[in-house]
């Protein structure tokens, strides 16, 4: 029985905001249907009990001082007879509000807690990269992280006047996944932002990082998404939270929007060939998740002022 006891303690403890959930929609089911049973039972009977009282009240001539405290009886009376006969519905419809919120608390916890351990080994793979980079150098680091390989592939080309060639050249920036982080976008043929020319390309990418640092010191914060957006590139659940804080005397991070750009060969999906064209990995300078840190600067300040 201990044993059967621990096991749907350890269910409850790994399935709480599911089972919380539940018994708020079922509580809530049940405080309906409490709730018509109830009044088709008893309303007409606490109806005519009022009639009756208010009735008897009213006769009273108006220079009976009972008079007025009577009518307020009768009101009063009626009050706690509906009070009574809601106090079942009441009861479940406050049962399901004690279970969403139970579920909703539950979850922001476990938010605030996965928040607290991305951005921990966010900041852990950082300081592991800049070792790495210190001891094999930048680029050797670069193809580790990006997931580049060497080989032979046919690269696709278009000149001036827009005639597509293929040629068969050996590669060492090749990168075959092209979803393999919320954090790394890859600007591709296709793409506004996609030129021929490298140095357009990087010219490009260094205004709209510029608009976004500015974007940034005047908003005090900028979401990943919102520079998706500027990038041409579909938004992420990470990028909903995760950005860019500015704060001059207490910075979160960089206090800056920075891209990290790097020349590789892509996968060209509308070759037949299965041809590769070049593309640029674009990796953010991410701070962490902005609004946990929004709130928790929030609470610092408020118990301060305390």
């Amino acid at each position: 029985m201990n044993k059967l006891g621990k096991s749907l303690k350890k269910v409850f403890k790994h399935k709480k905001p599911e089972i919380c959930m539940a018994a708020g929609v079922i509580f809530s089911a049940a405080a309906i249907v409490s709730a018509c049973i109830q009044t088709k039972k008893g309303l007409d009977k606490v109806v005519d009990d009022h009639k009756v009282r208010i009735e008897k009240a009213r006769a009273l001539p108006d220079d009976d001082p009972k008079k007025g405290r009577e009518i307020l009886v009768a009101y009063g009376k009626t009050t706690v007879a509906g009070a009574r006969l809601l106090a079942g519905p009441t009861a479940l419809f406050t049962l399901s509000m004690l279970s969403f919120f139970s579920a909703h608390h539950e979850m922001k916890l476990r938010n605030a807690g996965l928040a607290a351990t991305a951005a921990g080994l966010r900041k852990t793979l950082r300081d592991y990269r800049g070792r790495v980079a210190d001891d094999i150098g930048t680029e050797a680091e670069e193809k580790l992280y990006f997931g580049t390989k060497s080989g032979e592939i046919s690269e696709s080309t278009v000149d001036a006047d827009g005639n597509e060639t293929f040629e068969t050249v050996l590669a060492d920036d090749i990168v075959d996944d092209v979803e393999r982080s919320d954090f790394v976008k890859y600007l591709v043929k296709g793409n506004d932002k996609w030129d021929r020319s490298p140095d357009m390309v990087r010219f490009t990418l260094e205004c709209q990082q510029n608009l976004a640092n500015d974007i940034l010191k005047n908003k005090g914060e900028i979401t990943l998404n919102e520079v998706y957006d500027m990038l041409g590139f579909e938004h992420t659940e990470a990028g909903m939270v995760y950005g860019w804080i500015y704060d001059k005397y207490n910075p979160f991070g960089d206090n800056k929007v920075e891209f990290r750009v790097k020349r590789v060969h892509v996968p060209n999906e509308n070759d037949p060939r299965k041809g590769y064209s070049i593309g640029y990995a674009i990796d953010f300078n991410v701070d962490g998740n902005i609004y946990e840190e929004r709130l928790k600067r929030r609470r610092i300040k408020s118990s301060g002022k305390r």
